[in-house]
């Protein structure tokens, strides 16, 4: 098993829901979040990233949700998202 994520395998079986689980730091988020970002700048697809609890909503939480894609983003995209 590799040591991150990798959305690979999953993307390719023709299923109508994907379930990500795995264990805590392997990178999912990471993966989905930069999968959805890929995807919206490559082709306008919109998405959405639900939490469980409400202080997952705090300002300081969802202020930094991607921050850490933001690089790549400006890399790959030349855009800058800010919250």
């Amino acid at each position: 098993m590799s040591k991150y994520y990798n959305l690979e395998k999953i993307l390719e079986t023709d299923s109508q829901y994907h379930i990500v689980y795995g264990s805590r730091s392997s990178g999912k988020s990471y993966a989905l979040q930069k999968y959805a970002i890929d995807k919206f700048f490559e082709n306008g697809e919109q998405f959405a990233i639900l939490k469980r609890y409400q202080d997952d909503l705090k300002y300081s939480v969802c202020s930094t949700m991607i921050s850490h894609l933001y690089e790549y983003i400006r890399d790959k995209y030349d855009k800058e998202i800010k919250f």
